[in-house]
């Protein structure tokens, strides 16, 4: 009986002990900081020995956490590739929002009111920009938004 238990407890130590560890796994998040410029972070990527952020822009960098300014409001394809110390390479895409300050317009075009995008960028040059184009148009313009 004892001798039962003993095998037991070894087998149990074995199991804890002997549990296989970590694969490696490319994570990233991200958050918009201001005008295009997003800050990435690979917190919780395991086992990562070098990084490759490909910004879906035709820029890269190899920071573990860089901060990227895109030149557009628009959406991008960024890519975390890692290779762990064993040489293994891992990879993440995510659909990244590069956020700006934009105003929309309800138009007048062809006898009807259309909502448009008009422009994106800096705060202060799209409230500007805003309301020089309703001098000029038959629009009538929104606030500036985060967008």
């Amino acid at each position: 009986m004892k001798r039962n238990i003993l095998l037991m407890m070894l087998i149990s130590v074995c199991l804890v002990s002997c549990k296989k560890d970590e694969e490696p796994q490319a994570c990233f998040t991200y958050e918009n900081k201001q005008e295009l410029l997003v800050s990435f972070n690979s917190g919780c990527s395991v086992k990562a020995a070098d990084y490759l952020w490909d910004f879906g822009d035709g820029t890269y960098s190899i920071e573990a956490n860089p901060e990227h300014t895109f030149r557009y409001n628009a959406f991008y394809d960024v890519s975390l590739r890692i290779t762990a110390s064993s040489g293994e390479v891992i990879s993440t895409v995510k659909v990244v929002k590069a956020k700006a300050y934009c105003y929309y317009c309800d138009c007048l075009i062809n006898g009807n009111y259309e909502r448009i995008k008009a422009e994106c960028g800096t705060e202060q040059a799209m409230i500007a920009a805003r309301d020089t184009f309703a001098s000029i148009s038959i629009c009538n313009c929104s606030d500036v938004t985060y967008d």
